[in-house]
């Protein structure tokens, strides 16, 4: 990887470029993580919230701010079809935010 390089620019501009690269492949990994994360049938709401706060915070670590609105937008279409009926109320909910959202769908 710097080997080749000749100064202490080169293999710094190197070891920068490697890790980047690296940073937007685990970036491009945890983004996708995210959208693809559903829940299981049946599965423990709360473990869902873990999981899906990990992958947050995770791609966060990387630089990548989502909103709390994105967040509750991709939460609430990863959730089971057992939660349909509350996820509707929610939609339809003014002004409602990821914590209210969250604290409805555990209470169900």
């Amino acid at each position: 990887m710097a080997r080749g390089a000749n100064t202490a620019a080169e293999v710094w501009e190197s070891l920068r470029n490697f890790f980047l690269r690296d940073s937007v492949h685990n970036r491009i990994q945890n983004r996708r993580k995210l959208h693809e994360f559903k829940m299981q049938k049946g599965g423990n709401i709360m473990e869902h919230f873990f999981e899906f706060d990990e992958l947050c915070m995770a791609l966060q670590a990387f630089g990548e701010a989502i909103t709390f609105d994105d967040q509750l937008i991709i939460l609430l279409g990863s959730l089971s079809g057992d939660t349909d009926s509350i996820v509707k109320i929610i939609e339809n909910i003014q002004g409602v935010d990821l914590f209210r959202a969250k604290e409805m769908l555990h209470r169900e």
